[in-house]
Formats: C-alpha cells, structure tokens, sequence
C-alpha cells in the first residue's frame, strides 16, 4: 500500500540477491543503521537486498467507501462490473 487514505497500491514483483559486501554497505550506510547494526557495515549481521524489479501493477481506488458501496450495488442490479479506480501495469524491460 502506498496511500492509504487515498486507497492507492503498489505491487512490485521481482528477483532479488541477499549478499555481505562491507564496501557496498559502507556506501549506502546511514547514521541510523547504527541502531540494528552497531558495528556498522563490517557488522557480521549486515546484508545488502539487491532487487531487480521485473512488474509494477497500481490500483488507484474510489475515493471512499460511500462511492465503493455505490458501485458495488450499482453492478449488482446491472449486472456490470463496479468502476473501482483505474489499475495500471508495467513491465520493466531487463
């Protein structure tokens, strides 16, 4: 979920790499890691997540539960599909 007041998601699929690099952790090393991983990237618990996102898929809803109730008992009585927001989706080319 990306808004939930304004009843937007956000799917992401993909593959990712779990791996210790201290170099690389160092480069991306906030202040506030300090907190998990008190040694800092050479940290023996630390990991890097690596995602290579492949779909994005976006459901941007009604704007609240009074126009979803509509819509759902609207599509009851004509027999059509409730317009419940737009939904998008991407493939991202690797």
């Amino acid at each position: 979920m990306i808004e939930p007041k304004d009843k937007a998601y956000l799917s992401i699929t993909g593959r990712a790499a779990i791996f210790h690099d201290t170099d690389l952790a160092a480069q991306i090393w906030k202040t506030t890691d300090d907190a998990w991983w008190p040694d800092g990237p050479a940290d023996p618990n630390e990991r890097v997540l690596e995602f290579y996102p492949a779909t994005a898929e976006l459901w941007d809803g009604p704007a609240s539960k009074i126009v979803a109730a509509f819509e759902f008992a609207k599509a009851r009585f004509t027999g059509r599909k409730p317009k419940l927001g737009e939904n998008r989706k991407v493939i991202v080319k690797m």
